[in-house]
């Protein structure tokens, strides 16, 4: 049998090893907190201070009001669109990352096949051929404004010291900004404000092909007089129709309107909304605001 010295020097040996795991143990979990609290703090953006950017014809001034909105001051067109890709990548291009992914059909190669579905369904479209195509087309000043943008956004993500956390999670290292990036973001909301079934074009036609023209322009005009068009004047604002044109077409539709009150009832109605103030009209120089669509 053991003597009870051994016994004790075994116990001693057994204590000092869970410890000395322990303090082991507790090493990795601080320096592992270090670690990532560093590459969180590297990846905000720079809120303060001055930063070179190469490209700039002249100094740019970025204002920030007490929420951290930002306004850019800038002598040229293209410096403010520099400044400005700047300011998405140093806060935002991660969200921008997954936006020309998403319309590209690329997001799988940044988060793995959970997103193969999406990808095959975006692809189908082809849409970042087309926007290559779209970039090459390009007039020169447009162009210009595109690579100030592009410069910009790439001078943002270089000058953070470290990349944005998402990437860090995945294990992956961001991307640049190519020129056909800017479309293809656009793209993204085209996907998100589109179906694939055509079902607004469907109504549509099923109401002009169930009503009087009169009363289907009504109910269906191309615009309002609330609406600004960037291109063209304003839409113009149909006539109510008479009280004949109402009655025939509410005898014609009876039937139709019988069934459908039997049917379930319709889903709810959304929509967008964005507008601009002058500056003469309010307190703090002029406004522009508009929702969010945030599909992602």
């Amino acid at each position: 049998m053991p003597s009870p010295r051994t016994g004790r020097r075994t116990r001693r040996r057994i204590l000092h090893a869970g410890i000395s795991a322990l303090a082991l143990l507790l090493l990795l979990a601080v320096g592992g907190g270090i670690f990532v609290a560093g590459r969180l703090r590297g990846s905000r953006p720079r809120l303060d201070g001055s930063a070179a950017l190469p490209g700039l014809a002249a100094p740019v001034r970025v204002e920030r009001d007490r929420l951290g909105v930002a306004r850019v001051r800038a002598e040229t067109e293209t410096d403010a669109l520099r400044a400005l890709g700047f300011l998405h990548a140093q806060e935002r291009f991660f969200e921008m990352d997954l936006m020309r992914r998403q319309a590209a059909g690329e997001l799988a190669a940044l988060v793995g096949a959970a997103a193969l579905e999406v990808d095959r369904e975006s692809r189908f479209h082809r849409m970042r051929a087309r926007a290559e195509r779209a970039v090459a087309a390009l007039g020169a000043d447009h162009r210009r404004r595109f690579e100030a943008y592009r410069d910009g956004v790439n001078s943002g993500l270089g000058a953070l010291r470290q990349p944005p956390f998402e990437y860090l999670l995945l294990g992956q290292s961001p991307v640049e900004w190519r020129l056909a990036d800017s479309l293809l973001a656009v793209t993204a909301m085209y996907f998100v404000l589109n179906d694939t079934t055509g079902s607004r074009e469907a109504e549509a036609a099923a109401l002009r092909a169930a009503l009087p023209e009169e009363l289907a322009g009504f109910l269906d005009p191309p615009g309002t007089g609330s609406d600004a068009p960037l291109v063209g004047g304003v839409f113009p604002v149909p006539e109510i129709p008479g009280p004949l044109v109402v009655a025939e077409a509410v005898a014609a539709g009876r039937p139709r309107t019988e069934a459908a009150r039997r049917a379930p009832g319709p889903p709810g109605v959304s929509g967008s909304n964005s507008w601009a103030a002058a500056g003469e009209r309010t307190a703090s120089g002029p406004l522009v605001a508009g929702d969010m669509h945030l599909a992602l």
